[in-house]
């Protein structure tokens, strides 16, 4: 038995969690959010349009960060490379 398995077996557990747990605690936000506006507004249709609008426009925001970041980050590894002399042979 290689380590490699065990590795490869770890990161995917690790990877599993990291993207549960925002989806879990976005899950419990939305029912949080559920309830208290349907206590203001009492109309249910009305309260579950502003949560999906509000969690549809926060993840195009995330969306359009994330892009930013990886664009930034590919930049900075072009610039890095050649200084560090990473990559030649």
């Amino acid at each position: 038995m290689s380590t490699r398995g065990g590795t490869s077996a770890r990161l995917v557990g690790v990877l599993s969690f990291v993207f549960f747990m925002p989806a879990f605690a976005s899950l419990l936000y939305r029912v949080a959010w559920q309830r208290l506006l349907t206590l203001h507004y009492v109309v249910r249709a009305i309260s579950n349009v502003l949560i999906v609008r509000v969690y549809m426009l926060g993840l195009g925001f995330g969306g359009l960060a994330g892009g930013h970041l990886a664009q930034a980050a590919v930049q900075w590894n072009r610039t890095l490379r050649p200084a560090t002399g990473a990559g030649r042979g």
